[in-house]
């Protein structure tokens, strides 16, 4: 456990980028040393005002890079989704911040928002515009039980606004 909570407080300490700033192509995310790996880690994003939003793992074959792209849709950075262009069914199925964002906001789930409704397409974005507007911080992990090990560390340690239950 001392690896993963050692993670969790480095968090604290990480740099932040603003999620604006981000290159629309989410895998050249800016990062002091590099780009981030494919290496499991943990992240965290928080508002204008430092308040803790949202923390989270990424775990899956892409690591912390993929994690954070899938988060930010950083192609949606400078463009909007559109009745002609709408989300993908995998934006609309996910548990990630978006969803939390879209809820806080318009008290609805993703399985309420009709992808050929203009009114939820701005939702939508809206939604996604918020995100734009954090900063997030991520560190690595050794591997990808430390990760979730180090989430759940980060999760009773910053207390972000939005948990998933």
């Amino acid at each position: 456990m001392n690896a993963a909570n050692e993670r969790a407080n480095a968090l604290r300490d990480a740099t932040a980028f603003k999620v604006r700033a981000w290159p629309k192509n989410g895998r050249r995310i800016p990062k002091p040393s590099g780009l981030p790996s494919k290496q499991p880690g943990i992240y965290m994003f928080s508002d204008p005002d430092g308040r803790r939003m949202y923390v989270g793992s990424g775990i899956g074959d892409d690591g912390i890079r993929g994690r954070l792209a899938h988060q930010v849709y950083p192609s949606r950075i400078r463009t909007r989704w559109s009745l002609s262009d709408p989300p993908k069914r995998k934006v609309l199925e996910g548990r990630n911040l978006l969803g939390n964002v879209l809820k806080d906001l318009f008290g609805r789930r993703f399985k309420e928002i009709d992808p050929g409704s203009e009114q939820d397409i701005d939702a939508l974005n809206l939604a996604l515009e918020r995100i734009h507007e954090m900063t997030v911080q991520w560190v690595e992990c050794p591997d990808p039980n430390t990760a979730i090990r180090a989430e759940h560390c980060a999760i009773c340690q910053y207390r972000p606004k939005y948990v998933e239950k």
